[in-house]
């Protein structure tokens, strides 16, 4: 199942990602990395047109342009390939469900310097699959010492159970909301729903509409 329609207003992720509220999240994510080492994180949104993809493709390329290596991959089911493009390698669920995949075989190159993609299409439910804890902690392994950041980009969890699925396999969250289109009973049902899957919530950023 696909998105028939589109964001209420397309964000040019360049533009958002100089922005001063991009520039402070990417600080204050620094700066929890250097306290905590986290590398993974889910980017989630309570409702669907929040602007998620574009804040974490922003977040992408701000890591990028300073000099680190960054993973972004497409963890959403309801969403075409990431908006930094690619997808001609299969995606993230064809990693988990293949035995013996190469990782190497999914990730493809950007146009920015130090930023790569895993963008195929993202099939529903794979990450409920009994397996997917061991696949995903098997991709972040083979990972984490290449890469300064990885990124999953998450599907809104009012479309089904797969955002809540994957925080609780990464364990550590980025919400994003947008200013009047989030809806707060969406946002409040969201919430409470992280904590009780023990997913470590790190902080929101706010959009304009």
């Amino acid at each position: 199942m696909r998105k028939q329609s589109k964001l209420p207003r397309q964000y040019d992720t360049e533009v958002l990602s100089q922005s001063q509220r991009m520039s402070a999240l990417t600080a204050k994510l620094l700066q929890i990395q250097k306290q905590t080492g986290i590398k993974a994180l889910a980017v989630l949104s309570a409702t669907q047109y929040d602007g998620k993809t574009a804040v974490t493709s922003s977040l992408a390329i701000n890591y990028a342009n300073s000099g680190r290596k960054v993973l972004l991959i497409n963890a959403n089911p309801f969403d075409e390939v990431s908006a930094l493009g690619g997808g001609s390698k299969g995606g993230l669920s064809d990693f988990l469900t293949k035995e013996k995949a190469e990782l190497a075989d999914f990730i493809s190159k950007t146009q920015y310097e130090g930023l790569e993609t895993i963008s195929g299409n993202q099939n529903a439910l794979v990450f409920n699959n009994v397996s997917a804890r061991a696949s995903i902690d098997r991709l972040l392994q083979t990972v984490n010492d290449e890469y300064d950041l990885i990124l999953f980009d998450g599907p809104a969890t009012d479309e089904g159970p797969d955002g809540l699925a994957l925080a609780d396999l990464i364990k550590t969250v980025l919400v994003v909301l947008r200013r009047d289109h989030s809806k707060i009973s969406a946002v409040d049902t969201m919430m409470s729903d992280l904590i009780d899957t023990g997913a470590n919530v790190i902080g929101s950023i706010v959009i304009d509409q």
